[in-house]
């Protein structure tokens, strides 16, 4: 569409994708420049999905999830680097964020009392081997759950998508939990961002990304806790939001996560390392 005052071309769709929708606004561009666009994010987002999906059948992970404790199992670069990185985050938030206690989180929110050992670390329970691009699990109580960082390497590979397209004003929202934006509104000098229940702050978003993570998300209608402490086998229960503003997506949503996995005695550290622009917990 075209506004008729400066004649801006806004361009917005939307798709489900990963279990939540993802809006796309694209500013200052032709149509076909915008479709082309937005059909190659639409094909990654499916790709990575594809790749990392606990509960899709198809996926490579949900395969991987099934076999890895048998033996070593090939698997593509793209999720042998996903890994990879997941288990540098794992070390960089002192074990506060790890995607290798799928099983162990999924019973906990279940009401299930695990069979794990909290003092054993990513490496105890996954053995990576670059070189022959395999993976394969060290105990039988093992898969993986990539649900805190998925988003992010979507909205990574979506910010690339959009370089390539030389578009240089965007707003992306996958679920209102991880936001991207390039350039600014075009009525304004940036992107303002709130949140319906702390409408008093507002970020003013320019070339920034934004995850949004929370102890309580509606579940059929009803609030459920999904963040868990690993060293103490809780889920975290008490109300608490977090933001986290940087220019990587995918340190941002795992930050976001970390910081209300970890008490406050550990927040100094992990916020060390990742030097955000900006985090707000609320």
């Amino acid at each position: 569409m075209t506004n008729s005052d400066n004649q801006i071309s806004v361009f917005h769709r939307s798709v489900f994708a990963m279990n939540t929708q993802l809006d796309v606004v694209f500013c200052g561009v032709d149509k076909r420049v915008f479709e082309n666009a937005f059909q190659q994010i639409s094909s990654e987002v499916e790709s990575i999905e594809l790749t990392l999906s606990r509960y899709n059948p198809n996926s490579e992970l949900f395969k991987l999830n099934q076999q890895a404790f048998n033996k070593p199992i090939p698997i593509s670069q793209k999720l042998i680097s996903s890994i990879e990185l997941a288990a540098a985050y794992c070390e960089a938030t002192n074990g506060f964020f790890d995607v290798s206690l799928g099983s162990v989180f999924h019973q906990l929110k279940g009401g299930e009392n695990p069979n794990y050992t909290t003092t054993e670390s990513f490496s105890d329970r996954v053995f990576i081997d670059s070189a022959n691009r395999t993976v394969q699990f060290l105990q039988p109580n093992v898969s993986l759950d990539f649900g805190g960082i998925g988003k992010g390497f979507a909205i990574q590979s979506i910010s690339k998508i959009i370089e390539n397209h030389q578009i240089e004003n965007t707003f992306i929202s996958f679920g209102g939990s991880s936001i991207l934006t390039r350039g600014h509104h075009p009525h304004g000098d940036y992107w303002p961002f709130t949140l319906a229940e702390h409408q008093e702050h507002v970020w003013k978003l320019n070339n920034d990304c934004l995850s949004i993570s929370c102890l309580h998300r509606k579940v059929s209608g009803k609030n459920a806790a999904h963040i868990v402490n690993p060293f103490s086998s809780e889920m975290r229960t008490s109300e608490k939001t977090v933001v986290v503003q940087t220019p990587n997506p995918v340190e941002a949503e795992v930050l976001s996560t970390a910081l209300i996995a970890a008490p406050e005695t550990e927040h100094a550290k992990i916020i060390d390392y990742f030097k955000p622009v900006n985090y707000i917990i609320f």
